[in-house]
């Protein structure tokens, strides 16, 4: 017989000896306050049987459980306990179960299986939430029943706001550390711009997923699937971990990513290949929702599909559970939550998988905990559109819409413009690109606009420089909530390549006066190997300290970014949102030649106050006195730039000492 929420919390669910009073509050506010929705056609039911108490877990304990392995199907398979992992968390537990099913027999534990709730005598135990890498044997992690209900106890509570801010912060924190410190080792190292680009890339794709940092796949599948049997075996497979939630590509061929593949996605949610042939059925909640089913995010629609899919745990009016585990403990959420449909299951010694796609829409998945995600049925998630269009040699227009959420928005802006371009036949390599954003935002009159050019470049550069670290840097700014309103990316393509390479450095002499002009020509090799050469200037300022030597880079745009972002980490340190916007516009140009230089001034900066051309006698009590990491040196950052017909690439460094004024 099934029991009301409230009334499986009076008998089974217990913490500390004492029921929760907020679940006992939220039970009775359920039935008055939420309604299900039949906008998805029928409705939800309410599906929550009585609860097996976790104290009752026993090894040898046997039961069943429910998942899907083909379709929306419900398969039946069987598990038995093995053992109970107590203090996994701070209150909280592991079951150790090991299932028993043809499909788990040959494949283990299935990724994609994240919520498939177990039974024992018809009481809900948990959710298949936990596994291990290259296991035998299907031996998964089960999150107890009681503790997926947190979730819904906090539904849109003030601590999920507080967390959800709190991972604007981490991945704001993340991007600062990181960019703070890889421009000088690659400067260092003449190590190409690409290499800095895919040091950004790496960087803005993983920021937003700090929280789940240590459940991050390092290696994607098919690079696993190259590794011997020696190799593997040396892999860490002894941790316990949470599934990942693969993530399901269709309309877009995945083999095109190249070496940027394992890059290219988000923590825990490796990329997968779906087939996307199906013609879904409408769906009925009536008959289709049901613990078990594939259930997850719907992240892009259109040209191009992208989803995640885990699997229903349990059912409570228009509300639901899933997973067993964060999918990114975010907190509060509002992303497109869909019924998915399960192509087929691909088993692997490292990571077998459900390949499923997004079915239909049918709410938002409102808060992404440590035990579960929850979604609300009927709620609409934001999404925003997409528009990207392909000019000049091939035309062709792909038309998306996109998750609005600050954590995945700048990522699946970067997937549908680079994608986009990905999926068309020419030979990029061969190519000049002239590419313009426009990304309007909700609230602001005039669109954000990002210009650049591209000459023998991978699309995936234009749609990371003008596209996601923009979207991202909104998204994330420190000063309001922003909503996109429109992305659309224009590419303008011309056959032939029009670019040249930094080859050499002459300086006008080794040595200059602060206040003067100092000349230098720079050799610039063409794609078809004649040289030209540019002249550059840089003013020295009239403070610079005699006798230092200051370091002068002559550079392409984007090692002009990379110290950019070493001086303003992450784009967030104006002080208004109209600043941030107005740091953007001035984005480096790609055929734009930069002189770049940061010169010590005569003074100190003591306490963050400038302390400009004091006497030598103070300058070194404050150097050298009792007080130590409050006196910094005064530097000034010096620019200079110059237009040139070719699209630039390489970065040159040359020493320029500073002699005392005549």
């Amino acid at each position: 017989m099934k029991r009301t929420l409230f009334k499986n919390n009076l008998r089974a669910r217990k913490f500390g000896g004492k029921c929760s009073d907020v679940l006992l509050i939220f039970a009775l506010l359920i039935p008055l306050s939420l309604q299900p929705s039949a906008s998805a056609g029928g409705t939800a039911k309410q599906q929550i049987p009585d609860i097996y108490p976790a104290e009752e877990v026993t090894s040898g304990l046997r039961g069943v459980g429910y998942t899907s392995f083909k379709g929306n199907e419900l398969e039946e398979f069987e598990f038995e306990v093995l053992g109970v992992l107590r203090s996994w968390a701070p209150k909280g537990q592991i079951f150790l179960v090991e299932l028993e099913h043809p499909v788990t027999d040959e494949g283990g534990v299935i990724a994609g299986m994240s919520g498939s709730p177990l039974y024992v005598g018809g009481r809900l135990l948990g959710a298949v939430a936990y596994g291990f890498s290259f296991s035998l044997r299907p031996i998964a992690g089960v999150t107890p029943a009681e503790e997926m209900f947190v979730p819904v106890d906090i539904h849109r509570s003030r601590a999920g706001e507080n967390d959800y801010r709190s991972a604007k912060a981490s991945a704001r924190s993340y991007i600062d550390r990181r960019t703070s410190r890889m421009t000088g080792e690659i400067l260092t190292q003449r190590r190409s711009s690409d290499s800095l680009r895919i040091q950004l890339l790496d960087t803005f794709i993983s920021a937003p997923w700090q929280t789940l940092e240590t459940y991050k796949t390092q290696m994607d599948i098919d690079s696993l699937q190259t590794l011997s049997p020696i190799e593997k075996d040396r892999l860490p497979n002894s941790s316990l971990r949470p599934l990942p939630m693969p993530l399901s590509f269709s309309g877009f061929d995945l083999n095109k990513l190249g070496d940027l593949r394992s890059i290219l996605q988000p923590a825990n949610m490796p990329a997968v290949q779906a087939l996307g042939t199906h013609e879904p059925a409408p769906v009925d909640l009536e008959e289709d929702l049901q613990p078990g089913v594939p259930i997850g995010v719907s992240l892009m629609t259109g040209d191009m599909d992208v989803s995640g899919m885990g699997t229903l745990t349990f059912i409570d009016g228009n509300l639901i559970a899933a997973y067993g585990h964060p999918m990114s403990e975010a907190g509060d959420t509002d992303l497109p939550m869909a019924l998915g449909h399960v192509e087929t299951v691909l088993p692997s010694r490292f990571l077998s998988f459900k390949l499923s796609s997004s079915r239909q829409i049918i709410g938002s998945i409102t808060q992404d905990r440590a035990s579960a995600i929850v979604g609300e049925i009927g709620r609409k998630a934001p999404m925003f559109p997409a528009t990207i269009n392909i000019k000049g040699v091939h035309d062709e227009t792909y038309e998306y819409q996109l998750a609005g959420h600050w954590q995945f928005a700048p990522m699946m802006s970067l997937y549908a413009a680079a994608f986009s371009a990905l999926r068309w036949e020419g030979d990029f390599e061969r190519m000049t690109v002239n590419a313009t954003a426009r990304i309007g935002i909700k609230g602001r009159e005039e669109p954000l606009i990002q210009e650049n050019i591209y000459s023998a470049f991978n699309p995936v550069w234009p749609a990371f420089d003008l596209v996601m670290l923009p979207v991202q840097s909104i998204m994330m700014n420190r000063f309001k909530e922003v909503e996109l309103d429109y992305i659309e990316v224009d590419y303008e393509i011309e056959e032939g390549i029009n670019a040249a390479t930094i080859e050499a450095v002459q300086l006008e002499k080794p040595e200059v006066s602060p206040g003067e002009t100092l000349r230098m020509w720079v050799t610039l090799r063409e794609y078809h190997g004649t040289t030209q050469v540019e002249e550059l200037t840089l003013n020295i300022p009239h403070d610079a300290e005699p006798g230092k030597v200051a370091e002068i880079y002559v550079s392409d745009s984007a090692t002009i970014m990379g110290l950019a972002f070493e001086k303003d980490p992450g784009l967030m340190t104006p002080k208004t949102f109209e600043g941030l916007i107005e740091s953007l516009e001035v984005s480096p140009k790609n055929t734009r030649l930069y002189a770049h230089a940061n010169f010590i001034k005569r003074g100190v900066r003591y306490k963050d106050a400038r302390m400009p051309d004091l006497p030598g006698s103070v300058i070194n009590m404050l150097e050298h006195g009792t007080i130590a990491g409050e006196t910094t040196p005064l530097i000034e950052d010096v620019q200079n730039s110059v237009d040139t017909p070719w699209v630039l690439q390489g970065n040159i460094a040359v020493n320029v000492k500073i002699q005392s004024k005549k």
